[in-house]
């Protein structure tokens, strides 16, 4: 296969032989491999850009904006505790049937920990004399292992992210 160049004929070789030579001096100014690194730099910062959205999406915490609980008063506490504790693995637990909301968690073998987070207002409470926050533990038969009171949401979060991880 000979290609012409001004009526001179030159083999198929020869035509290779000059773009290399070409872009040889270019590869080496860094001007073409330039361009092809930042391509591929692109590429991986929108990779990763697209992997850091879908870890923002993934980890993103909803409130609780309804309880079955006829005027439940405490929601700025159950939401602060929701959101502080959904990362470690915590959910909205909360049942019709329970004197109040609550978060669970579910252990490895077969535990659950559970808070229940009570009315403010102690008139509105089962009993009055309780306390606001209980943190209990139950094993994998249902029995109670752990029951602690707490009144004070920032004291229940230290306790849980220091002790339960």
């Amino acid at each position: 296969m000979d290609q012409r160049y001004r009526g001179i004929a030159l083999p198929m070789w020869h035509w290779l032989c000059v773009l290399t030579n070409r872009l040889w001096p270019r590869i080496l100014r860094g001007k073409t491999m330039g361009k092809v690194n930042s391509l591929f730099q692109d590429a991986q910062e929108a990779r990763e850009d697209a992997q850091a959205d879908a870890q923002a999406d993934a980890q993103m915490v909803y409130a609780i904006a309804d309880v079955p609980h006829e005027d439940y008063d405490n929601y700025d506490m159950l939401n602060k505790l929701f959101h502080a504790l959904a990362p470690h693995g915590w959910q909205n637990s909360t049942w019709k049937n329970d004197t109040c909301p609550s978060l669970i968690k579910e252990e490895i073998h077969g535990n659950a920990c559970r808070i229940f987070v009570d009315y403010l207002n102690p008139e509105m409470r089962e009993d009055p004399k309780w306390g606001l926050l209980y943190y209990t533990v139950e094993d994998a038969e249902g029995y109670l292992v752990i029951q602690e009171q707490f009144d004070n949401v920032d004291k229940l979060i230290i306790f849980l992210t220091k002790e339960v991880n």
